[in-house]
């Protein structure tokens, strides 16, 4: 009757005060009591007139903040994975007899992160890890190995989907060569042998390049983990090493990998 009316309408005025805040009287007409936690949006929908448009321009801010603040905003994890295409190519020269034998670990490991942003798009960041070497060349015995980080930066979108999401990336990568040795035996005319170290080896001729990334892939979401397999194209701009005879041995400057990352 006339009584729970009035009893509903006091509540619905007192309903409206911010969650840890003391109870205050607002407007019927402001549209800040709608269920649940939805009273935290006292301070921001007091003074909104109660006409249709102005409601539904109500409804449209709450539903996409909420959307926006269940996203996840940060993810992290590990990336593992395999290179197709050779890191270093090293044929017999007809004109030297020599050959550069490429040695290159069938692994690529390290760690990712990436921040996720509104509509799809993401910034993601690694750091791989792989280990590679060469032997032979001009002297005897020579042996050279180095490990190599990859840091890439990419921009990723995600296209629509729930548990099975396709994706796409682009960006720039920075690639540094570390802890590299080159061990190399020379015979002297009188048939001794002596040994040198160097840490430059003598085929290297940039210690740090930088490339245009590419790739394409899925994610995977179950079980509050993120299974994304990918596959990736680097075009690097220079070569880490370029033998001064031509064919002798080069860096690949195109680079197909395959590589899988899990992230939380």
């Amino acid at each position: 009757g006339s009584e729970a009316s009035a009893r509903d309408g006091a509540m619905f005025r007192w309903a409206a005060a911010p969650r840890g805040g003391s109870l205050r009287p607002c407007n019927p007409t402001h549209f800040a009591c709608f269920g649940c936690s939805g009273m935290v949006w006292y301070r921001v929908l007091v003074g909104v007139s109660s006409t249709t448009k102005n409601w539904r321009y109500c409804l449209v801010i709450l539903l996409a903040a909420a959307r926006v603040g269940s996203a996840q905003l940060f993810s992290f994890g590990a990336k593992a994975g395999v290179p197709i295409t050779n890191f270093l190519e090293g044929p017999v020269n007809a004109y030297t007899s020599y050959t550069y034998k490429p040695s290159v670990n069938p692994y690529i490991i390290g760690a990712t992160a990436e921040v996720h942003l509104p509509f799809g798009f993401g910034i993601e960041i690694d750091a791989l890890y792989r280990h590679f070497g060469y032997s032979g060349g001009p002297y005897t015995a020579d042996k050279t190995t180095t490990g190599d980080w990859e840091f890439p930066g990419l921009v990723k979108y995600r296209f629509p989907g729930k548990a099975l999401r396709p994706f796409a990336d682009a960006g720039l990568a920075v690639d540094t060569l570390t802890g590299s040795t080159q061990t190399y035996f020379l015979v002297r005319i009188d048939n001794m042998f002596f040994s040198n170290t160097l840490s430059d080896p003598l085929e290297m001729q940039k210690r740090t390049i930088v490339g245009f990334v590419a790739g394409a892939g899925l994610d995977l979401h179950t079980w509050h983990m993120h299974f994304l397999p990918e596959l990736r194209y680097t075009r690097w701009k220079d070569q880490h090493f370029l033998n001064s005879v031509p064919t002798v041995l080069s860096s690949n400057q195109n680079q197909v990998e395959f590589l899988l990352g899990i992230t939380f």
